[in-house]
């Protein structure tokens, strides 16, 4: 008999104390919308029904003596927790993998401790490792560390040569600090203090302008973006807009990440001279979509070729 298994897993993920939670959803809930019996007492599959609100049955399965449930008939439990342990070995072998050589093998490292905590290479937990090559030589850090660094400069330095990082290793060291800032890892040794607005600013046009330049454009500074009136936000984002809308026709699904850049864009430009924050919205806009999306040079030379043409 054909078994056709519709199965939407939500995973939880929760890395806390060093740790990876998955926490496995309440089966009622993944079923909440379809009738949770089985279509009859002979058939293993999911009744299609709806099932009556605030209850996890339809009108015909409610009113039956002996109900076979049918994620207990065919062990869905077991398969969530299956999927969920797949995804986590390959989670962490992929983190492992992305926080750069001598994660697993200490001996490889060429200092001996860390720049500013002054822990051995030994005791530094995985999950807070950081390194990269230089001219042979492996050099690993805390990655808070080196997101003092990465947040601070335009172009980040090796702290012991005052060698730039090579663009590929800026790319994975800003992945990691954004999957540690998901999964709620600090980002900070103390708990950072109160910023001003104009540092804050700063900061996040620092963040674009690096990802701007591991694009290849690399002669847009922050304070160029940063000095904009908001009749030059305008004109940018109508400008944005409209190149985003041409390459968000390739994509037939309305629900695709261009025409969601798209929405997003449209929705900050409608709200331009209502909000308070504009400022702040034009710069997490640009942020957030670099962040999203998988290959952000489409959108970092939209980006800039609408800077050159203003």
């Amino acid at each position: 008999m054909a078994f056709i298994l519709i199965l939407i897993v939500v995973v939880c993920l929760r890395l806390d104390s060093r740790k990876s939670v998955f926490k496995v959803m309440n089966l009622d809930s993944i079923i909440s919308m379809k009738c949770a019996s089985c279509k009859n007492s002979k058939s293993d599959e999911q009744c299609r029904a709806i099932a009556i609100p605030g209850l996890l049955f339809c009108g015909r399965h409610a009113k039956a003596k002996n109900v076979r449930h049918w994620a207990e008939v065919n062990r869905v439990a077991d398969k969530v927790i299956k999927i969920q342990k797949v995804w986590r070995g390959y989670l962490y072998r992929n983190w492992m993998k992305e926080a750069g050589p001598g994660c697993l093998k200490r001996s490889l490292c060429h200092n001996e401790e860390e720049l500013v905590t002054m822990d051995s290479k030994e005791n530094l937990h995985p999950l807070d490792y950081f390194s990269f090559e230089e001219n042979g030589k492996v050099w690993w850090f805390d990655i808070r560390s080196m997101f003092s660094i990465l947040e601070s400069n335009l172009h980040p330095q090796n702290p012991y040569t005052r060698v730039a990082l090579p663009i590929e290793d800026r790319k994975r060291l800003r992945e990691l600090c954004f999957r540690r800032k998901r999964f709620g890892f600090d980002l900070y040794y103390t708990k950072p203090k109160l910023i001003t607005r104009s540092d804050f600013m700063n900061t996040l046009w620092t963040f674009i302008s690096q990802v701007l330049d591991e694009n290849g454009f690399d002669s847009i500074h922050p304070h160029i973006i940063d000095s904009m009136s908001i009749q030059e936000y305008f004109v940018f984002l109508a400008m944005f807009l409209k190149d985003l809308k041409v390459i968000a026709c390739d994509h037939i699904k309305t629900g695709s990440r261009r025409h969601k850049y798209v929405v997003w864009t449209r929705r900050i430009l409608n709200n331009l001279y209502t909000s308070h924050d504009i400022d702040v919205d034009f710069a997490k806009l640009f942020l957030t979509i670099f962040k999203d999306t998988k290959d952000p040079f489409p959108y970092c030379y939209i980006f800039a070729s609408v800077l050159y043409r203003m």
